[in-house]
């Protein structure tokens, strides 16, 4: 079964307390979130240009409400951190917050200048969250299979991507017209992240900054090292790896890059019971790092 939580998931960790903080904050003081997740499109960015306000926006939401059902969300994200590594999964985060609000600008500029002004007047207001990077990671689960999984919802058994989509759905059509701009650019994001758009998919933050996370913020969210969920990779390290899998090919259907993903994942388990783990899981990642995570936990 896929495993669901936020063990092996710091930066989503980090994002979560960093939203319930600044969410506190903001909403404490008025005069502040008026200024940094306020945002009409007309006058904040035509005329005045007000660019900041694009990053500042995506702090806080404006309702508790909203919050909780985000925080619902991301409590199923995490799966796709300890699938992509903490250090891929974070530069997922940053590409898609930047390139999500930069298709926000030019579909509301369009609006604003190829629309009547009745109708732009219905999408001027954005919505405070962020929201793109929501739609973005809601698309890149509910795509991915392997990360899915069977619960019970009113005593029957249903995929879990029905109850994603039941929160994100509540959460759109209840500020419909200031969310949808934000939807349509979560999900333009997401597509052009995957058809890797002049290399987003292969972008990650420098290896200084993982270093910084390890030695400072990691001891705070009460993380063990990253390393462990595939969070980094090191070229020695890569060279080791592919010398083991010249000597060693994996069996069958199971491919050597998935065993260098998780051997990559799991630095201190022997190879022969990482190809194990993902022949008890027929090939699936998702299942094999739970048998894994499992296993060394029984060894500690």
């Amino acid at each position: 079964m896929t495993e669901v939580g936020l063990r092996g998931a710091p930066a989503t960790k980090f994002l979560l307390c960093s939203l319930c903080v600044l969410s506190v904050i903001l909403g404490s003081a008025p005069q502040w979130r008026h200024a940094l997740v306020r945002l009409r499109f007309a006058p904040h960015i035509i005329p005045k240009l007000q660019l900041w306000r694009l990053a500042t926006i995506q702090l806080s939401f404006n309702t508790t409400t909203e919050l909780v059902r985000f925080l619902v969300l991301l409590y199923y994200m995490s799966t796709l951190e300890r699938i992509f590594g903490s250090r891929k999964f974070s530069a997922f985060i940053f590409i898609h917050a930047l390139v999500g609000q930069t298709l926000v600008s030019f579909m509301l500029a369009a609006l604003r200048f190829c629309m009547p002004h009745q109708i732009f007047a219905t999408f001027n207001m954005v919505s405070a969250g962020p929201y793109v990077v929501l739609y973005a990671c809601v698309q890149e689960y509910c795509s991915r299979k392997a990360l899915r999984q069977p619960i019970r919802l009113f005593g029957l058994q249903v995929d879990s991507k029905w109850v994603v989509y039941l929160v994100i759905a509540n959460m759109m059509f209840s500020r419909l017209s200031s969310t949808a701009i934000l939807a349509a650019a979560g999900l333009a994001a997401n597509y052009l992240y995957n058809i890797d758009l002049a290399g987003l998919k292969q972008w990650r933050f420098p290896a200084w900054t993982e270093n910084f996370a390890t030695k400072w913020m990691y001891p705070l969210l009460d993380q063990p090292s990253p390393s462990r969920y595939g969070s980094a990779r090191m070229a020695s390290q890569s060279a080791t790896l592919h010398a083991a899998q010249r000597q060693q090919q994996p069996q069958n259907t199971i491919s050597a890059e998935l065993v260098e993903n998780l051997q990559s994942m799991f630095p201190t388990t022997d190879q022969e019971q990482i190809i194990q783990a993902l022949q008890t899981s027929n090939g699936n990642p998702e299942q094999a790092v739970a048998i894994l995570l499992s296993s060394s936990r029984v060894a500690n």
